[in-house]
């Protein structure tokens, strides 16, 4: 292939477009009409078009929401910290205070003295809980062990187990 032919280039040269097994046949191309959409066609474009739009707003919405629920999580965990540390005694005891008076309050649109009382108590030790952690899940791990204890206890007096 030496010698120069029809579409080669300067330089005695070929290209590869040029040689017999890199030919391209051109084969035949087909095209469609341009047609318009009919009415189905259009209703289903515009249903799509809301569907995503309203899902949009629903992704916009959820966004927002989120972001407020972050803050908020961020803050309250700011403020748990700051409860837990040994140096605020009195926000620890304003803290057990409110939510004593929060279950007084309940307490007292439920019903009678007892109720009352129940629900402050209640209140109050949901408070102690948040302030102290740590006790309260000592305090509720034994508990959980005397009761345990007595149940079995009266559990074999009735059986007649000993």
């Amino acid at each position: 292939m030496s010698g120069e032919s029809e579409g080669s280039s300067s330089g005695g040269q070929v290209r590869l477009d040029d040689l017999s097994f890199y030919s391209s046949s051109s084969g035949p191309a087909y095209t469609l009409d341009r047609k318009e959409p009919g009415m189905v066609q259009e209703n289903v474009k515009m249903v799509r078009e809301g569907l995503m739009e309203g899902v949009s707003l629903m992704r916009q919405a959820k966004e927002a929401v989120n972001h407020v629920v972050d803050t908020g999580v961020a803050h309250s965990s700011a403020a748990h910290y700051q409860l837990l540390e040994e140096d605020n005694l009195p926000a620890r005891v304003g803290v057990i205070a409110a939510t004593g008076l929060v279950g007084l309050m309940v307490g007292s649109l439920r019903g009678r003295l007892v109720k009352r009382l129940v629900y402050t108590l209640v209140g109050a030790g949901g408070g102690a809980a948040v302030c102290y952690p740590e006790q309260a899940r000592e305090g509720g791990e034994m508990v959980y062990q005397e009761g345990r204890n007595n149940v079995m206890v009266a559990y074999n007096f009735i059986a007649g187990d000993e």
